[in-house]
């Protein structure tokens, strides 16, 4: 879990995570990521009017000294409208699912962030 404060505004700190910004390419690009490609958000066809939904793929470098040295991975990234306030909070839940690994295809990694407006630029 990671709970941290920074001092911008909370649409500033959605656009650098959830779209596509030089930020979001450029920390993929720092953290070994290649062939990274990122949908557009989509209102999705099931669910709750008005959710949206983007896929997000690369290959991620691995450091492990025996097995691959990388593996693929694929982001389906869901922004519920129930969610979202403008301007106060966005919650995005991404499914991660992992394969070029051994035993990658038992698991996905779910992880929810939730971006909280706490006053002026933070």
């Amino acid at each position: 879990m990671c709970d941290q404060t920074l001092s911008r505004p909370l649409s500033e700190v959605y656009s650098l995570l959830y779209t596509n910004s030089n930020f979001f390419f450029t920390f993929h690009k720092d953290q070994g990521s290649t062939e990274l490609e990122i949908g557009d958000w989509e209102e999705q066809d099931e669910g709750e009017e008005g959710d949206r939904m983007r896929e997000v793929s690369y290959n991620m470098s691995l450091n492990n000294p025996v097995g691959p040295k990388k593996c693929q991975v694929k982001e389906v990234q869901r922004l519920r409208a129930g969610s979202v306030i403008e301007g106060g909070i966005y919650c995005i839940e991404t499914e991660a699912e992992n394969s070029g690994v051994p035993y990658a295809d038992s698991f996905s990694v779910v992880t929810n962030s939730c971006l909280v407006a706490l006053g002026d630029d933070r």
